[in-house]
């Protein structure tokens, strides 16, 4: 269950001797191995406390060539990368796979959580951007999935559930994929911030004084003075038994 939901939300884990690597389904490997695509070699992953140790079982022949074929582009859109999240998403751990076979795909994956449970909320902030290039070809199809959780839960349980999907085209060669990957990016996810911004400033001023009437609809207030109203409580509290003195 713990591996599951480890893949399912792009955990960090540490490495022992330093640095964290994101648990994805890019990076499973077979028994239960993870890869570490800096090294490149397979993690050992302890599930509960998110540690993990380099494996002595050895990446197989079949996919260190499958690896080291779209090294050049992985490490170059892996550097523009690192940088981006120092810069925009501090706290992020982020993690660049890259493989070729029919073409050369690239899967860039940044997690970030925050929590403050003393004040009772937490979130979460989860990108995948895959880039496909064809064999042989000089642009490739960038594809973007921003997911993003916000949890309140003082006094009840609130949450926000959001998920947006880009798609451009991109150079691919070695020296401009990496900063053109990086400012597509850059673009899409400030993009999508100041669009939940201006959600929240509009839930703020209408939406949330919308679910409640500061008036009636006769756009008079009710006088609960007045003698009428309360004869009408009096008879209903009769009317319900109850004893009124």
């Amino acid at each position: 269950m713990l591996a599951r939901v480890n893949k399912e939300k792009f955990s960090a884990v540490k490495v022992d001797g330093g640095g964290s690597v994101l648990i994805t389904p890019h990076g499973e490997l077979p028994s239960g191995l993870y890869l570490d695509p800096s090294g490149p070699h397979a993690l050992e992953v302890d599930q509960k406390a998110l540690t993990a140790t380099k494996s002595d079982t050895q990446l197989s022949s079949a996919q260190l060539a499958a690896i080291q074929g779209g090294a050049q582009i992985r490490e170059a859109v892996d550097r523009e990368m690192q940088s981006y999240c120092q810069s925009y998403v501090p706290g992020a751990t982020c993690t660049t796979y890259g493989t070729s076979g029919a073409g050369i795909k690239v899967v860039c994956c940044i997690s970030t959580r925050l929590a403050e449970l003393s004040n009772y909320w937490a979130g979460a902030w989860i990108s995948e951007w895959t880039l496909e290039v064809p064999m042989g070809g000089s642009i490739g199809t960038l594809t973007g999935k921003v997911t993003i959780n916000v949890h309140y839960f003082e006094d009840g349980n609130v949450q926000l559930d959001d998920k947006v999907v880009f798609q451009y085209e991109l150079p691919a060669s070695a020296d401009q994929v990496g900063g053109a990957f990086a400012k597509k990016v850059r673009e899409s996810e400030s993009g999508l911030m100041a669009k939940l911004e201006e959600t929240y400033t509009n839930m703020s001023d209408n939406v949330l004084q919308g679910l409640r009437r500061r008036l009636p609809i006769t756009k008079t207030k009710f006088d609960w003075d007045k003698a009428a109203v309360a004869k009408l409580a009096q008879d209903l509290q009769t009317a319900a038994g109850l004893n009124v003195s």
